[in-house]
């Protein structure tokens, strides 16, 4: 199958390669150091992806799947992630843990849960069994000052 990596200012083709998926088309971009800068990868599954020293800078990332996607160097300058929220750097990964997690500017993704630092710091156990039953709830409990801490220190609040 054909897959193209568009421009989200203008829909013009900035990659395009004969593979099996849209993952293996970005590793390949990469690979080749094609320009994906203001790339259009809205929804992209990109979970597990080496995006090592990407230019991302102005890409649309919204609602991508990043989980466990290596993201060393990647440049992220002004690119939006969720509704609007523009990144100016690459995010904090923390793998091996029961979700993935994601820390970026000012904001947090755990699993698929994405909210402000300021809402994670707050919300209590009853809104976490919301979020993802007993099990969300005993993650929430045993990492919840260890991530807010990572936040913290890498000047993201």
């Amino acid at each position: 199958m054909k897959f193209e990596i568009k421009s989200r200012y203008n829909a013009s083709v900035l990659f395009s390669l004969e593979t099996e998926s849209l993952k293996l088309c970005v590793e390949a971009a990469i690979n080749s150091r094609a320009r994906l800068d203001g790339a259009n990868l809205v929804w992209a599954r990109l979970d597990g992806a080496s995006l090592v020293g990407a230019n991302l800078d102005g890409a649309s990332l919204v609602g991508a799947r990043l989980d466990g996607a290596n993201l060393v160097g990647a440049r992220l300058e002004d690119t939006i992630i969720r509704d609007g929220i523009t990144v100016q750097r690459p995010p904090l990964q923390v793998l091996g843990l029961t979700y993935p997690v994601l820390i970026w500017d000012a904001h947090m993704e755990i699993g698929c849960e994405f909210h402000a630092l300021a809402e994670w710091a707050e919300f209590d156990t009853k809104q976490i069994v919301v979020m993802d039953g007993e099990r969300g709830a005993e993650f929430w409990k045993a990492h919840k000052g260890v991530l807010l801490a990572l936040a913290a220190s890498d000047g993201r609040k």
